[in-house]
């Protein structure tokens, strides 16, 4: 009798069921990511959509201290578009990184470990400078961050990153 309940719910649904649950999470956590005002992408400061998000950590878990902490650790949770979010799966290797949003370190040959501030807005990258340190770099990010989106814009600050 569940089998035929389930063929009823596929046929109704037009889809396997599997499919739907899968489809009704990505709409309900999407919803509440809109809802909680952090539908702006962590990497690159965009906006997402439904079809285009991904949950990430922010800072690598893997070779974490306690790993499992670091692996549900709500505070370590940040969305992104799956292009943006693509580089981190799978990386596997210790490779220099940052916690903050907007950061991005530059390791050409003539310039060894500069972090870089960049801020998107309306689909264009706006320099915010380049630093000796993620924090310095972080701080300039949020500085034009609001300038260019205002006071409502999610920054290092407000997600309580900045020491």
């Amino acid at each position: 009798m569940l089998k035929n309940g389930n063929k009823q719910k596929e046929s109704q649904l037009g889809m396997k069921l599997c499919q739907a649950r899968t489809l009704l999470h990505r709409k309900l956590i999407f919803s509440l990511i809109e809802k909680s005002d952090q539908n702006l992408c962590f990497k690159c400061s965009r906006p997402m959509t439904e079809n285009n998000y991904s949950i990430e950590h922010r800072d690598e878990w893997l070779y974490a201290d306690d790993p499992v902490k670091a692996y549900f650790n709500m505070d370590n949770i940040a969305f992104s578009h799956r292009k943006c979010n693509k580089g981190n799966r799978g990386r596997g290797s210790k490779s220099k990184t940052t916690k903050f949003k907007g950061i991005y370190i530059n390791n050409a040959r003539n310039r060894k470990n500069i972090w870089q501030a960049y801020v998107y807005c309306k689909g264009k990258r706006h320099f915010a400078g380049s630093y000796a340190t993620d924090v310095e770099a972080a701080i300039a990010y949020d500085k034009l961050a609001v300038q260019l989106h205002g006071d409502k814009y999610l920054t290092n600050a407000k997600m309580k990153l900045l020491p």
